[in-house]
């Protein structure tokens, strides 16, 4: 697949935790040398350390259990994309004062996108088409 995206940015989201996934993912974005188009989403903060660990320059850390947002157990340099259900404007506030960019996930209207925006996230993610060119115009 990724001999054939050209420039174009990727989402690469591991949802397995087996150390072989991990692998084979690093091996392919390294044979087509993508480490600086590539995000790597996980939900695993180890896998989300590897792949910082190797130089690339974005991976994001899938967050869905507030626990583990209150214990700010996020590796530095990771962006944190937490669900909205996990997410209060004091964690976002720890999160900046460590470095770390916050994303929200899922805002599906108006009223969503402006409770999470008005928590300090640095940008919200959406799965409502229409919304996102409504706010566009």
């Amino acid at each position: 697949m990724l001999e054939n995206t050209g420039d174009i940015p990727i989402f690469a989201e591991l949802k397995s935790e087996s150390p072989e996934a991990e692998g084979d993912l690093f091996c392919e974005l390294e044979k087509h040398n993508a480490k600086d188009r590539v995000t790597v989403l996980s939900f695993n903060r180890d896998t989300v350390s590897f792949f910082l660990s190797k130089g690339y320059p974005s991976a994001w850390l899938i967050i869905c259990d507030k626990s583990e947002v209150e214990e700010l157990d996020i590796p530095d340099g990771a962006i944190a994309d937490i669900c909205s259900s996990a997410l209060t404007e004091d964690n976002v506030r720890a999160l900046h004062e460590r470095g770390i960019t916050v994303y929200a996930f899922t805002a599906k209207n108006e009223y969503d996108f402006d409770k999470l925006s008005s928590l300090g996230v640095d940008g919200v993610t959406c799965d409502n088409l229409s919304f996102i060119k409504s706010r566009q115009s």
